[in-house]
């Protein structure tokens, strides 16, 4: 029995959810990039993985690279959707199914980004402080002193921060627990984050489940179906932390990530 483009695809998806035990925010990008194949195969007649050639692949890489209309899409983008294919194809010939090798779907040459580099001590305090000492509402001020200390003293990703219920945070044992692919994982939280955090959930009157929540005028505060709208997105998180750094006269690129390579103890 011959499967459709498009039913591969699915199968595919299936794979890397239930047998790889990818994370979510994996299976959810995959499934974006692939399903976006799969809509402009379909209306090329490319109906199955032997009509994928690198003829094709260069059609599709065009196309992409004109979805935002006036404004082109960024290389490390268009090699999202590029690498989403390359391992599409690996998975089908790994199952003999005629395709493409992998290698002959090109990717874009993009420049080298600047090594990021950790704060270091004295650095990471002043952010911490910039956020502390902020004209900001107290709500959000215990907010954004809460979420650096998080940040600096915890190798957290800026998604699984994002993701933290009110409940993960377990300041009794000194602990946060997150969740990292299909593991849940406990973390120690040193004193300095625990009193942030204490600080920022005691001053909360609120009843929704997330942690780090928005403070913007457009939430609706009174919508129950707004209980999981509130939290802060990722963009939010990098914003924030762009801000303080500017406000600390911090002279280096800062972001979720380069706090995560951060270390900074307890005195």
């Amino acid at each position: 029995m011959e499967y459709s483009l498009a039913q591969l695809i699915d199968a595919y998806l299936t794979y890397i959810e239930v047998e790889k035990n990818c994370s979510g925010t994996t299976v959810r990008n995959y499934t974006h990039w692939l399903r976006r194949f799969s809509r402009w195969s379909n209306i090329h007649g490319i109906n199955a993985p032997t009509r994928i050639t690198p003829e094709a692949v260069k059609q599709y890489t065009s196309y992409i690279r004109r979805l935002t209309g006036d404004k082109q899409m960024q290389k490390n983008t268009i090699n999202y959707h590029l690498i989403a294919l390359r391992s599409f194809l690996s998975y089908l010939n790994k199952r003999g199914i005629a395709a493409m090798p992998k290698h002959k779907v090109v990717l874009s040459r993009t420049v080298p980004r600047e090594r990021e580099v950790p704060l270091d001590e004295s650095e990471a305090r002043q952010l911490i402080a910039a956020s502390a000492c902020s004209t900001e509402s107290l709500k959000i001020k215990q907010r954004d002193t809460a979420l650096l200390a998080l940040l600096v003293h915890t190798d957290l990703r800026v998604s699984e921060v994002a993701a933290l219920l009110r409940s993960d945070i377990r300041l009794h044992r000194k602990e946060c627990v997150h969740r990292r692919g299909a593991a849940y994982l406990a973390q120690q939280l040193p004193r300095t984050a625990c009193e942030a955090l204490r600080e920022y959930l005691e001053g909360r009157k609120d009843s929704y489940p997330a942690l780090f929540i928005r403070y913007d005028r457009t939430a609706d505060t009174k919508s129950p179906q707004s209980m999981n709208k509130r939290s802060l997105s990722h963009r939010s998180i990098q914003r924030i932390v762009s801000r303080y750094s500017l406000r600390a006269g911090i002279q280096k690129a800062i972001t979720p990530e380069v706090l995560r390579r951060t270390t900074l103890t307890d005195r």
